[in-house]
């Protein structure tokens, strides 16, 4: 049985993206995603499902630039 919720190295290496990357995908809303609140490190889980609908997403998308790029590309400027 796989787990639902995963810590960062943890979906780092199942979905193969950065840290930075999920934390950023966390915070705009298109993965699910939050810090642990039991720890003063900074740890973030993130929901597995929401990483495989993202990267379904991303493989089916017939637009060259999809909305969570766009996003991550204004984000990325401020």
């Amino acid at each position: 049985m796989e787990k639902r919720w995963l810590k960062t190295g943890q979906a780092v290496t199942y979905s193969s993206l950065g840290a930075r990357k999920l934390k950023e995908l966390a915070l705009i809303g298109v993965i699910r995603g939050h810090k642990d609140p039991s720890n003063k490190r900074g740890d973030w889980f993130f929901d597995r499902l929401s990483i495989d609908a993202y990267i379904n997403n991303m493989l089916d998308s017939d637009s060259p630039v999809s909305p969570q790029k766009k996003a991550l590309d204004i984000l990325s400027r401020l």
